[in-house]
């Protein structure tokens, strides 16, 4: 059997597009609707890391230039740990890709994540990313875990001698506005973490 490069092109995209509705679906359950995500496991910590790509559309521009999609990476894991050959691994590691800006993609992996672990049991989280404004919104739906700067832009300003996590600021009992994202995603945790959040994460020493 022939295939085409058109064809498996379409295939592609109609995939693209399924799994996409149905990560919006997921998103909207849980921030606009406010059901409980179906997460039952348990963990002493989960690591969330944020990160953007962009990369060269099809379309130009009015400028003539190729459009650039930002590709919103969103990776959780728990903790590493070292394989049969020596390599360090992300234990259960999940990544989450979303196609849009900032806000809509966190909440969106924060959505598929919670339908794999039970926050309720999450001992302790992070947040980690090169310091852009979006990723540290994730403190926001998320006001008790704690944030932490990579390693290797810590290192630019810092020369290697910076602690890598910082408390977040805020308090996770502080007064949500009505009808807000975060209200919504409040009621929500509240319910799904038993009405404690995630404990705050607490920086390693080196």
């Amino acid at each position: 059997m022939r295939l085409s490069a058109m064809a498996l092109w379409a295939d592609v995209q109609a995939a693209g597009a399924r799994a996409d509705e149905a990560a919006k679906a997921q998103r909207e359950a849980v921030f606009e609707r406010g059901e409980i995500p179906p997460g039952s496991r348990p963990a002493a910590a989960v690591d969330l890391e944020f990160d953007e790509l962009l990369v060269r559309g099809r379309r130009r521009g009015p400028d003539g230039q190729k459009e650039r999609i930002a590709l919103m990476h969103a990776l959780a894991y728990e903790g590493k740990a070292t394989d049969a050959r020596g390599r360090t691994v992300l234990k259960n590691r999940r990544v989450h890709v979303a196609v849009g800006e900032g806000t809509a993609s966190i909440e969106e992996a924060l959505a598929a994540f919670a339908a794999e672990w039970d926050w309720a049991r999450v001992e302790q989280c992070t947040v980690g990313g090169d310091g852009a404004p979006w990723i540290r919104k994730a403190l926001e739906y998320l006001p008790q875990a704690s944030y932490r700067l990579d390693p290797f832009h810590l290192k630019r300003p810092c020369g290697g001698d910076c602690s890598t996590t910082r408390k977040p600021t805020g308090s996770w009992r502080r007064p949500w506005p009505r009808g807000s994202r975060g209200a919504r995603w409040r009621r929500s945790w509240m319910r799904l973490a038993g009405g404690r959040g995630v404990k705050r994460a607490t920086a390693s020493k080196n």
